[in-house]
């Protein structure tokens, strides 16, 4: 856990931690120059299982995290953010079903969001073709209830990249893909993801963006594209979920996701079904920002292969054909 000046939210988060129903593991707090009262709240708790780094200035995220990775002796790295709130079975669930499962080198599952801002319902995926096609667009796994085998980044030389300050497990994880297989927990959620105003992901930010944006071309060029900066563009609006119908009509959002789809048949990078499923909950929510234009984006979704693979449920399907009806009596 790293913190810097969320004293206001810290209690809470460490309690979470030391309440776990699973005992036996190091709890690694690193706080990273805070200016608040943060470091002389963790030191009024004297369990021997804790250990505290200070750093004098603050170094960033993910400097913060080599470090704490560079002193863990566990087999596996649990993160956990300092305004977040672990349920007490989080460690047990999640260690028992890495031990059970060692092909799996990261493992994250559901959490609850809850805070002062609302979020957008994204789909969730939990099994391995769809997560590592998901890496595409986005980060498929929560970087405060993931759970990492530390002899991944071991033998693999993997840390956090320094050079983004933030969107830094986006890239981990995608650098961890090629040399292993990914998982999200999906019984229970594994804790409470607060969102704030201070939050990282909280509302648009530019930077982050644009973090994400090196990952994302890094990826694409994988499976050897070159966007144009209109494509990129596109791009960019499916995996924020912003895309704006002023700006694409739905056949240059299909030819995209073909262009994906073809590229991959040739690289093989990505599972087909996985990258299908992720392309048709892509084209899903496309036509439904599109049934403004009513019955035409109905037809438009439904014409399309993509429309097939969506993992979206019936009830979804349901409002989107209502509001493209309304739309359509409205004329």
């Amino acid at each position: 856990m790293s913190n810097y000046n969320s004293g206001k939210y810290l209690r809470e988060a460490i309690e979470s931690v030391l309440n776990q129903t699973y005992k036996d593991y190091e709890f690694i707090i690193i706080d990273d120059g805070s200016t608040d009262s943060s470091a002389n709240i963790v030191k009024q708790y004297h369990d021997e299982r804790i250990i505290f780094l200070f750093n004098e200035i603050n170094m960033g995220l993910a400097n913060s995290l080599n470090s704490a990775i560079s002193v863990a002796r566990g087999k596996y790295i649990a993160r956990m953010d300092s305004d977040d709130i672990c349920f007490p079975y989080r460690l047990k669930e999640q260690y028992e079903y890495m031990e059970s499962h060692p092909e799996i080198g990261v493992c994250g599952g559901a959490v609850e969001w809850f805070g002062s801002i609302k979020t957008k319902d994204v789909p969730f995926y939990a099994y391995e073709p769809e997560l590592k096609a998901a890496l595409l667009f986005n980060s498929p796994i929560s970087h405060s209830a993931a759970m990492i085998r530390r002899a991944l980044l071991g033998e693999h030389n993997l840390r956090y990249d320094a050079s983004f300050t933030q969107a830094q497990d986006y890239d981990l994880w995608a650098r961890c893909a090629p040399f292993t297989q990914f998982a999200n927990l999906t019984q229970t959620p594994l804790l409470l993801y607060r969102i704030h105003e201070g939050s990282v992901t909280a509302g648009p930010n530019s930077k982050r963006y644009s973090m994400a944006d090196r990952v994302r071309r890094r990826l694409l060029a994988g499976l050897y594209i070159e966007p144009t900066e209109a494509e990129f563009n596109l791009h960019h609006m499916l995996s924020t979920w912003q895309y704006k119908m002023a700006e694409y009509s739905l056949q240059e959002v299909e030819h995209w996701l073909y262009t994906l789809l073809e590229a991959n048949k040739k690289r093989k990078l990505y599972s087909d079904s996985g990258l299908l499923q992720v392309l048709g909950d892509k084209w899903f929510y496309a036509c439904n920002i599109a049934s403004e234009q009513g019955m035409s984006a109905w037809r438009e979704y439904n014409k399309s292969i993509f429309s097939r693979a969506a993992s979206v449920s019936v009830q979804a399907k349901i409002r989107f054909l209502a509001k493209c009806v309304f739309k359509r009596l409205l004329k």
